[in-house]
């Protein structure tokens, strides 16, 4: 049984008939197999063997349910990738800095593929799964480790088994509207290689499922995350969305300082980054909902719409803004 758990955890071929005859008669010694292998694999990442003990890369925001790809050149961040990989895990966590320490927040990231290059460098295809608050944070061979505790929003928390009825409904309702104007307001008739481009970048629009509670709050984090690299690249997408980009820009340029100024407060300056990273100290599905909505529909009303004759842009590739892969030194 350990012997099987473990290569299953390296990603190792294991027959599959005799495992299920190990989980079917050797349940007990199966999952304590499973457990230390997990253990040996968080003691190769992070040198510890305590509970959610996880490598952090320090270097932005990121979101659950939105891609995050990188491009990890720092030989200090090559080492974690290669041990994450080896190790089976292929998770890491990403929390932003101000330069003197790192956010309290963070969000944990899947390795979707690794792409290696000849030279050492490589780049992850990575996704937001969860947020975490870091407690405590410690080094190992250059990179950051941090014991963290995962978050769940309050107001669709199992009570004892399900999200209360009325506030599911309320956020599937904000989520389908929020998926509505994604689709018909701000993407569609943008031309197909910027979708493509934001699709890459991105992934695809998280689709609002009742089944799935805890993922409702994706498709907000999306929302955010594409008009914050869009904003960074120029407001092209939303220049092709209603033209006018100096009102859009003016608009977010006010918005921005104000979360300047907030962030200050908390001793983080976060900019336009600023906005993401409320959302992430959110509680409540609802609120973080209503907020994206809110600051979608402004956004778009806020500048005039394009002549018939404006010709449509399309936005910067958010890799071009992510590109550096890891922090400066």
């Amino acid at each position: 049984g350990g012997a099987l758990a473990g290569m299953e955890k390296t990603g190792l071929q294991v027959d599959v008939a005799l495992e299920s005859v190990a989980r079917m008669w050797f349940k007990e010694e199966y999952a304590e197999a499973e457990r230390e292998a997990v253990s040996e694999a968080q003691w190769e990442i992070t040198g510890r063997r305590e509970d959610n003990w996880i490598p952090i890369f320090v270097c932005m925001v990121a979101y659950p349910g939105v891609k995050c790809p990188l491009h990890v050149f720092e030989p200090r961040y090559r080492l974690m990738m290669r041990r994450c990989m080896q190790s089976g895990q292929r998770a890491f966590g990403m929390c932003s800095s101000n330069g003197y320490a790192i956010a309290e927040l963070g969000t944990l990231l899947y390795i979707n593929s690794q792409r290696l290059l000849p030279d050492g460098r490589s780049y992850i295809d990575g996704i937001g799964i969860k947020r975490f608050r870091v407690l405590e944070t410690d080094s190992r061979d250059g990179y950051t480790i941090g014991r963290v505790e995962y978050l769940t929003d309050t107001d669709l928390a199992p009570s004892p088994t399900a999200p209360p009825e009325s506030a599911l409904s309320n956020c599937l309702r904000l989520a389908e509207a929020l998926e509505t104007i994604l689709t018909t307001r701000l993407l569609d008739g943008v031309p197909p290689t910027t979708r493509a481009a934001i699709i890459q970048n991105f992934g695809d629009i998280p689709h609002p499922d009742r089944a799935a509670p805890h993922a409702l709050s994706n498709i907000a984090f999306w929302a955010v995350a594409l008009l914050q690299a869009d904003v960074s690249s120029g407001g092209l997408l939303l220049y092709a969305a209603r033209g006018g980009a100096r009102g859009v820009l003016r608009y977010w340029a006010r918005r921005a300082y104000r979360a300047f100024v907030a962030s200050k407060r908390d001793g983080f300056d976060l900019s336009l980054q600023g906005l993401g990273y409320r959302m992430l100290q959110m509680t409540k599905t609802e609120e973080r909902l209503q907020t994206a909505l809110r600051i979608l529909e402004d956004t778009l009303d806020q500048a005039p719409r394009r002549s018939p004759s404006r010709e449509s842009a399309g936005t910067r590739s958010r890799s071009s803004s992510r590109g550096r892969g890891s922090p400066p030194p």
